[in-house]
């Protein structure tokens, strides 16, 4: 018996009695060629073919995060196929098998495949990144054979956290001064970008509330502090009137959609009668004195 290309090797023949002989071959890897020889008598040569199971020989994982995202894309180390990555990534699995293939998927469990495409013994699929878990590569060979211990891997995605929005300026809750404007200075933070910042309002007797783009961020930025002057001058207040405000910003997701936050609820308040007539230095008497606007003080 010989291996295809190589030196005939001589292997013993028991035997079994009535004129039959036995002989085992084992741990056969390769196709061999083999004939029987007794005394000056020769057989015609057989051959012995090998069928390959389709194990795994070489895997290559592309990760394309999403746009949005500005990270671009990954190949991970050969052979690597744990993935970690942004939920919204596509993901392109290739490979090889050792043996010609009939089919090929990627199995996350649950009934939940991904057939791939095969040519040869390549493969070829992808997939995108929703949610995680794990899943197995399973191959089939021409013959029907499967991998008896297919690859599996661990699947990890990370979501896109909402944006967050801070008042740095001013005080949770102000009193309007002369000049009816108030500086805001606002801090925005995401961890991919910030989309927009918007300010919310609504005031004593108005009509719902309304709101103001501050700015809209192209490119998105992860961490900015905006400031604005906010003129309230068209708001026609009356003493003691209070502006309820607060913030929403929006992320850059185009993936899951934009995510939003909203800041607390701040107070701004036009000054009462008593204090525009402190601050212009003049308090006009009334009976019992009391100044138009407030309570007399009890007796």
């Amino acid at each position: 018996m010989r291996e295809e290309g190589a030196d005939w090797t001589t292997l013993p023949m028991s035997d079994r009695g009535e004129g039959w002989y036995r002989a085992v071959l084992s741990d056969v890897v390769a196709p061999l060629e083999y004939r029987v020889v007794a005394g000056k008598a020769l057989s015609e040569t057989y051959r012995v073919g090998v069928i390959v199971p389709p194990t795994l020989e070489a895997l290559r994982v592309t990760l394309y995060f999403p746009e949005y995202s500005g990270f671009g894309s990954k190949v991970l180390e050969e052979n690597q196929g744990d993935i970690t990555a942004l939920i919204g990534t596509r993901v392109q699995i290739e490979g090889t098998s050792a043996a010609a293939l009939r089919s090929a998927l990627l199995d996350f469990g649950g009934g939940e495949n991904v057939p791939m495409e095969v040519e040869g013994a390549q493969f070829r699929g992808e997939f995108f990144v929703q949610k995680s878990g794990r899943y197995a590569l399973r191959l089939e060979s021409v013959e029907g054979l499967r991998d008896p211990d297919p690859p599996r891997y661990t699947l990890i995605a990370i979501a896109d956290e909402p944006p967050e929005v801070r008042l740095l300026q001013p005080e949770r809750e102000t009193v309007l001064n002369d000049s009816m404007r108030v500086p805001l200075l606002v801090e925005v933070v995401d961890d991919f970008g910030v989309a927009d910042l918007t300010l919310l309002y609504r005031w004593t007797n108005g009509p719902g509330e309304e709101q103001v783009l501050l700015r809209r961020f192209d490119p998105p930025i992860p961490l900015e502090r905006v400031g604005h002057s906010w003129d309230l001058s068209h708001l026609d207040l009356f003493p003691n009137d209070v502006v309820e405000y607060r913030f929403r910003v929006r992320d850059n997701d185009t993936v899951s959609g934009p995510k939003e936050a909203f800041s607390p609820t701040y107070l701004l308040r036009f000054p009462s009668m008593v204090e525009l007539f402190d601050h212009a230095g003049f308090k006009p008497k009334h009976p019992g004195g009391a100044v138009r606007g407030d309570h007399p003080s009890p007796r």
